[in-house]
């Protein structure tokens, strides 16, 4: 009876050791990189999850580093501590900050063990926000409904706006930076996920609105080959109306303007920015509106020139699936019937946008429906959009319920 007791509790010590080590608060794991302590969160249904927040996967993008590509993080000394999220990248609002975020969440609900590796696929999401808000922090993007299924989810950071996106044609910042930081954070996986019981050579990624965007340029992107495996585009992807240069100089003026740099040349934007805090820049992101709240996308993925430098996207997405270069791999996408068709709210109620907008539709409406400007097409897309949808007459309340069938059709 005694031998049977103790082959039980044997048996129940292994199984909890194979499954994740059980209930403990000192939930440890060994990766290439080092030891790291996490947490144990629950699920939806009740299940036990093993959380690791606020991994470092690339090296602080500050001093010199700001608007460079990422660096991977190298090992670290002792036990990292993961048990709690790391801050969000700078964005406005009264949120804890810093650039210092280039950081990812893994959670789990069965760990490798030295005989044993579990191998579940993993998901990679990619956050929303535009390109400039939002966060993988746990308490806006947790794991309490997927971790009820068997995978791994990893769940990251990347910079935004314009220390993330800046792109000002040469090779002072030839743009993509956030996304060469996704690359960066997938190629973590690739290396580490085995440790925490993930498949490496089984990784979906996934986003949704700009993390939607963010799937589609890792299709056709040659820096993200290999990497992933399943695709699913949430949203939007980068296949869109919207135009993609070899750079967004003007936008990079404007950002100088904002923070009082001088907007001349580039290499005066960029040295004058790296002396504004991180903090500054963020809140400025409300002077890049042009129209009402509008743009909704300001900063996108650049087609970048050569300087030398690894480039995350070399030709136009398009002409890369036309041309049939693209990773081919199983790929689901979708958007919601009449998606973001509430931005028509704002210009609906709020008398002086709509008579803007009457008087001057050729202007705000590429600015509204993020499409080409001061082109000859342009003015002709504009005329066919004010004709088709909103009538040759005075713009009212209620003559304007195209407005926003003409956001879901565009945007």
């Amino acid at each position: 009876m005694m031998c049977n007791l103790i082959f039980i509790l044997l048996c129940t010590f292994l199984t909890q050791l194979v499954e994740g080590h059980g209930n403990t608060e000192n939930l440890q794991v060994r990766t290439p990189l080092g030891d790291i302590r996490g947490s144990i969160i629950q699920s939806a249904l009740g299940k036990s999850i093993f959380s690791f927040r606020g991994i470092r996967y690339a090296k602080a993008p500050v001093g010199e580093l700001r608007f460079k590509p990422p660096i991977p993080a190298g090992k670290w000394d002792g036990v990292y501590d993961a048990t709690k999220d790391g801050p969000l990248c700078p964005q406005p609002g009264n949120i804890t900050i810093s650039e210092d975020c280039l950081l990812l969440n893994v959670y789990t609900t069965k760990l490798s063990s030295a005989h044993h590796n579990p191998k579940r696929p993993v998901m990679f999401y990619i956050h929303p926000g535009g390109f400039y808000v939002f966060s993988a922090v746990s308490r806006w993007l947790g794991p309490r409904y997927f971790l009820d299924q068997d995978i791994v989810l990893v769940t990251i950071n990347y910079r935004l706006a314009s220390l993330g996106f800046i792109s000002t044609g040469d090779h002072l910042a030839p743009g993509n930076n956030g996304l060469k930081d996704q690359v960066v954070a997938l190629k973590w996986v690739k290396e580490n996920i085995a440790s925490f019981g993930g498949d490496p050579n089984l990784v979906t990624i996934m986003g949704y609105s700009a993390g939607g965007v963010s799937v589609g340029t890792h299709l056709v992107s040659p820096m993200s080959r290999g990497l992933f495996h399943r695709a699913i585009a949430k949203s939007d992807l980068v296949f869109g109306q919207w135009p993609i240069g070899n750079h967004q100089f003007n936008l990079a003026q404007k950002q100088a303007q904002l923070v009082g740099c001088p907007d001349d040349t580039s290499e005066n934007i960029i040295t004058c920015l790296k002396t504004k805090s991180a903090k500054e820049l963020a809140d400025s992101l409300v002077g890049f509106a042009e129209y009402g709240d509008d743009p909704v996308l300001i900063w996108t993925p650049v087609i970048e020139l050569d300087f030398g430098q690894e480039r995350f996207l070399t030709e136009h997405p398009i002409r890369s699936v036309l041309n049939g270069n693209f990773q081919k791999v199983p790929i689901m996408a979708g958007i919601t019937e009449e998606e973001f068709s509430y931005l028509a709210l704002g210009i609906v109620s709020n008398p002086q946008l709509l008579i803007q907008m009457d008087d001057e539709f050729a202007r705000v409406a590429p600015i509204a429906f993020i499409y080409e400007r001061n082109t000859t097409r342009s003015q002709m897309v504009s005329k066919r959009l004010r004709e088709e949808f909103l009538g040759s007459g005075p713009l009212t309340q209620s003559s304007v319920r195209g407005l926003g069938y003409v956001n879901t059709l565009l945007v």
